[in-house]
C-alpha cells in the first residue's frame, strides 16, 4: 500500500510509529493503517553529533585522554545496538574527539 512507498532517508535512527488516515469531508476517519517502524541511519547521527553545539564544561568526559576515551567506546561497543556500533566505528575511525564526548555521556 501507499504506507510502504513513503520515503525514510532523512530519518535519523530510532523507533518511529506511522499512522495514515483517510478521512472524509465531516472529518470522520474512513480507513487508518499504523505501521511501526525501525530505522538505522548511522551516517545521520554521525552528522548530528559532528554538527551539534552542546556544553561539556564540567563533566567527567573531559578529563579522559583521546586513548581513553577510544578505549571507552571500544569496551561499550558490544553491548550497544548494531546501528550505534555502525557509529561508534564511524566516530572512531574519523578520529573525531567531539563526537566521541557526546556520544560517550549520550549512550548512559
Amino acid at each position: 500500500m501507499f504506507i510502504d512507498m513513503i520515503p525514510i532517508v532523512e530519518l535519523s535512527s530510532g523507533n518511529y510509529k506511522l499512522i495514515f488516515q483517510v478521512v472524509n469531508s465531516a472529518q470522520e476517519v474512513m480507513l487508518e493503517e499504523e505501521r511501526y517502524f525501525q530505522r538505522s541511519n548511522p551516517q545521520k547521527d554521525r552528522d548530528l553529533l559532528i554538527n551539534s553545539e552542546y556544553d561539556l564544561e564540567g563533566n567527567f568526559i573531559n578529563s579522559l585522554t583521546p586513548e581513553e576515551l577510544e578505549y571507552n567506546l571500544i569496551a561499550l561497543s558490544p553491548r550497544l545496538p548494531p546501528s550505534d556500533q555502525v557509529t561508534v566505528n564511524l566516530l572512531l575511525s574519523e578520529n573525531n574527539i567531539k563526537g566521541q564526548k557526546f556520544f560517550s555521556i549520550t549512550i548512559g
